[in-house]
Protein backbone atom coordinates (compact mmCIF):
# COMPACT_ATOMS: atom_id res chain seq x y z
CA UNK A 1 0.00 0.00 0.00
CA UNK A 2 1.15 3.49 -0.73
CA UNK A 3 0.05 6.09 1.77
CA UNK A 4 -0.94 8.07 3.43
CA UNK A 5 -3.14 5.32 4.83
CA UNK A 6 -5.93 6.47 7.17
CA UNK A 7 -8.05 4.12 9.27
CA UNK A 8 -11.20 5.86 10.47
CA UNK A 9 -13.04 5.48 13.74
CA UNK A 10 -14.87 2.16 14.02
CA UNK A 11 -12.84 0.56 11.20
CA UNK A 12 -10.07 -2.06 11.43
CA UNK A 13 -6.83 -2.82 9.59
CA UNK A 14 -4.97 -6.12 9.57
CA UNK A 15 -1.79 -6.33 7.52
CA UNK A 16 0.12 -9.62 7.16
CA UNK A 17 3.32 -9.76 5.12
CA UNK A 18 2.68 -6.39 3.50
CA UNK A 19 4.52 -3.19 2.79
CA UNK A 20 3.12 0.23 3.64
CA UNK A 21 4.96 3.18 2.13
CA UNK A 22 3.96 6.54 3.55
CA UNK A 23 2.29 7.42 6.80
CA UNK A 24 -0.25 5.24 8.58
CA UNK A 25 -2.75 7.01 10.84
CA UNK A 26 -5.63 5.58 12.83
CA UNK A 27 -7.95 7.49 15.13
CA UNK A 28 -10.49 5.44 17.06
CA UNK A 29 -10.01 2.24 15.06
CA UNK A 30 -11.58 -0.91 16.50
CA UNK A 31 -8.43 -2.93 15.78
CA UNK A 32 -5.03 -2.39 14.21
CA UNK A 33 -2.85 -5.46 13.64
CA UNK A 34 0.44 -5.29 11.77
CA UNK A 35 2.22 -8.63 11.38
CA UNK A 36 5.35 -9.23 9.28
CA UNK A 37 4.79 -5.82 7.69
CA UNK A 38 7.35 -3.24 6.63
CA UNK A 39 6.29 0.37 7.13
CA UNK A 40 8.17 3.34 5.76
CA UNK A 41 6.81 6.55 7.24
CA UNK A 42 5.26 7.57 10.51
CA UNK A 43 2.79 5.29 12.29
CA UNK A 44 0.37 7.19 14.54
CA UNK A 45 -2.34 5.25 16.36
CA UNK A 46 -4.71 7.24 18.57
CA UNK A 47 -7.63 5.91 20.55
CA UNK A 48 -9.27 2.68 19.54
CA UNK A 49 -9.60 -0.56 21.39
CA UNK A 50 -6.94 -3.07 20.27
CA UNK A 51 -3.45 -2.64 18.83
CA UNK A 52 -1.08 -5.46 17.86
CA UNK A 53 2.29 -4.54 16.38
CA UNK A 54 3.99 -7.91 16.16
CA UNK A 55 3.32 -10.60 18.77
CA UNK A 56 4.96 -14.00 18.27
CA UNK A 57 2.79 -15.44 21.09
CA UNK A 58 -0.24 -15.28 18.76
CA UNK A 59 1.55 -16.02 15.44
CA UNK A 60 1.89 -12.33 14.54
CA UNK A 61 5.45 -11.96 13.27
CA UNK A 62 7.35 -8.79 14.19
CA UNK A 63 7.50 -5.84 11.83
CA UNK A 64 10.20 -3.64 10.38
CA UNK A 65 9.15 -0.04 10.90
CA UNK A 66 11.14 2.88 9.47
CA UNK A 67 9.96 6.13 11.02
CA UNK A 68 8.43 7.25 14.29
CA UNK A 69 5.81 5.06 15.97
CA UNK A 70 3.31 6.69 18.36
CA UNK A 71 0.51 4.90 20.22
CA UNK A 72 -1.72 7.10 22.39
CA UNK A 73 -5.01 6.70 24.19
CA UNK A 74 -5.97 3.12 23.39
CA UNK A 75 -8.58 1.58 25.69
CA UNK A 76 -7.80 -2.08 25.23
CA UNK A 77 -4.91 -4.49 24.92
CA UNK A 78 -1.85 -3.09 23.17
CA UNK A 79 1.03 -5.37 22.24
CA UNK A 80 4.21 -4.01 20.67
CA UNK A 81 6.52 -7.02 20.50
CA UNK A 82 9.73 -7.99 18.73
CA UNK A 83 9.67 -5.23 16.14
CA UNK A 84 12.64 -3.48 14.57
CA UNK A 85 11.89 0.24 14.72
CA UNK A 86 14.19 2.77 13.09
CA UNK A 87 13.04 5.92 14.81
CA UNK A 88 11.44 6.83 18.12
CA UNK A 89 8.74 4.80 19.87
CA UNK A 90 6.39 6.81 22.09
CA UNK A 91 3.29 5.75 24.03
CA UNK A 92 1.02 7.67 26.40
CA UNK A 93 -2.40 7.44 28.02
CA UNK A 94 -3.04 3.81 27.01
CA UNK A 95 -5.18 1.72 29.38
CA UNK A 96 -3.78 -0.81 30.00
CA UNK A 97 -0.18 0.13 29.23
CA UNK A 98 1.41 -1.60 26.21
CA UNK A 99 3.31 -4.86 26.72
CA UNK A 100 5.88 -6.80 24.70
CA UNK A 101 4.93 -10.30 25.94
CA UNK A 102 8.61 -11.10 26.53
CA UNK A 103 9.76 -10.08 23.03
CA UNK A 104 11.71 -6.80 23.34
CA UNK A 105 11.67 -4.37 20.44
CA UNK A 106 14.88 -3.23 18.74
CA UNK A 107 14.43 0.55 18.63
CA UNK A 108 17.15 2.87 17.31
CA UNK A 109 15.42 6.08 18.41
CA UNK A 110 14.39 6.96 21.94
CA UNK A 111 11.65 5.01 23.70
CA UNK A 112 9.32 7.30 25.62
CA UNK A 113 6.40 7.19 28.02
CA UNK A 114 4.66 3.87 28.49
CA UNK A 115 6.90 2.33 25.79
CA UNK A 116 10.17 3.15 27.59
CA UNK A 117 10.65 -0.45 28.75
CA UNK A 118 9.44 -2.24 25.64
Amino acid sequence: MTGPVTVKAGAALRSDGSRITGSLKANGAVEIALCDTRTTGSVTLTGGSKVTLGDPTVACSPNQMVGPVTVNGTLGPTVIAGNRITGPLACADNDPAPVNNGFPNNVTGPKRGQCADL
